[in-house]
């Protein structure tokens, strides 16, 4: 008997409502953190490269067992693989708080990342589970969202809360609302999923077999290999945005917070659209939109690298900018996971998409102290613009050439009942 939810009626628009929170709370803690930088740099003395490690670290947490906690959301179901999740983030979170040294606070952000991966597949698989498939990268972009609106909010008004009272207390605070969410999915998630039975092992040789068979369909492996340069362009962009501001633009703490947090509200906007897109203007042919992301976000970067340090451009054309760099480089992970899970079907959705996780993660990895280390050589930020924007537009021109060469019939995403 299928349990997926009926397109538009209030059971979809419910389901979407909670499994947008988990997101928000996500990106509250991760998002936010990274709003106040500037304050955690000033008090450890810290230069460019080693703030690209924080992202690092954390990302090397969720990266490091990306694959794992994809097969134990299978194993577990979605509402657990959350739960768990959320409660790691905010226990890693809150311990930011209580940190005496930047290296110490490196290992509780690996910890604060395994927490983050689990997040993700434990919503794909409920997508994939209770969403028709006509609506799912649409659902799933709207439930991304979250991430675009506590981005926002964390970027918008930890620092001004953080110059009050303090970094430490402030990233506390928003531990705790981590736990909030946790509690209220607890009381309300109905989570349908199928959990594989208690008896069966999660065997690492198993895991194995079942991740080489997945990386052995050529097309799901460009699409990884896709998202991960994606991930590397967009996590340095993010992750380094309010230090490219207040160091090579001059805007005070307040303004370049602002500026992350229009960022974040790009990517809220871009969630839901390129779900939309894919859906609906591609016909659920997943790789058009990711192609059409590529040259966007390239040509955005190279704009940036052309114009920013030429003109000198305004508050509100900077700000109208950061809109647009937001809506490319934080709109396609719902397009990405949805194509996954589908190629993949939905039996094998948690571990294909703690695969994405990974490739996508060892991206993130790689991408903010690659930033960073270019603008500390060259003085500021203009050539990290240039070559992550050029990176993009060459990826997207040979995934070009490889789905010219191999078109596929249409319809191409797998519809999984």
């Amino acid at each position: 008997m299928s349990h997926e939810a009926k397109p538009d009626t209030p059971s979809l628009k419910i389901l979407i409502a909670i499994l947008t929170l988990p997101f928000l709370a996500m990106s509250l803690n991760h998002d936010g953190f990274l709003s106040l930088l500037p304050l955690v740099r000033e008090e450890f003395a810290l230069t460019r490269t080693q703030v690209g490690t924080y992202s690092t670290a954390f990302f090397l947490g969720a990266a490091g067992l990306a694959i794992f906690t994809g097969a134990l959301v299978d194993r577990l179901g979605s509402k657990r693989g959350i739960l768990i999740g959320l409660a790691a983030m905010s226990i890693a979170v809150y311990s930011y708080g209580i940190t005496t040294s930047f290296n110490r606070l490196l290992v509780m952000a690996a910890l604060g990342g395994v927490g983050f991966g689990l997040i993700t597949p434990s919503i794909n698989k409920s997508v994939l589970t209770l969403v028709p498939p006509r609506q799912r990268a649409l659902s799933l972009g709207i439930m991304h969202s979250g991430v675009g609106v506590g981005g926002f909010v964390g970027a918008s008004l930890l620092p001004i809360i953080g110059a009050q009272i303090g970094w430490r207390i402030t990233v506390q605070g928003t531990a705790v609302v981590a736990l909030a969410v946790a509690f209220l999915i607890l009381l309300t998630f109905d989570d349908r999923s199928k959990v594989s039975p208690p008896s069966q092992k999660l065997g690492f040789s198993d895991l194995l077999t079942e991740v080489k068979g997945l990386l052995r369909d050529f097309r799901l492996l460009c699409v990884y290999l896709l998202a991960s340069l994606f991930a590397i362009v967009a996590i340095a962009t993010v992750a380094h945005y309010v230090i490219f501001l207040t160091g090579d633009l001059g805007l005070d703490p307040r303004a370049a917070g602002l500026g992350l947090g229009i960022l974040h509200i790009g990517g809220l906007v871009g969630r839901p659209v390129w779900g939309w897109l894919s859906d609906s203007v591609f016909g659920g042919e997943r790789t058009g939109a990711m192609l059409l992301v590529g040259f966007v976000m390239g040509g955005l970067h190279l704009l940036t690298a052309a114009a920013i340090y030429a003109t000198q451009p305004s508050l509100v054309v900077l700000y109208g900018l950061s809109l647009l760099v937001g809506l490319s480089v934080l709109g396609w992970f719902s397009v990405v996971f949805v194509a996954v899970g589908e190629m993949a079907g939905r039996e094998r959705a948690g571990v294909a998409t703690g695969l994405a996780l990974l490739f996508t993660r060892v991206g993130m990895l790689i991408g903010p102290p690659a930033f960073g280390y270019l603008a500390d050589a060259s003085g500021d930020y203009r050539l990290s613009w240039l070559i992550f924007g050029s990176l993009s537009i060459l990826g997207a021109l040979l995934f070009s050439l490889h789905r010219a060469r191999r078109a596929p019939a249409a319809g191409e995403a797998r519809e999984i009942s």
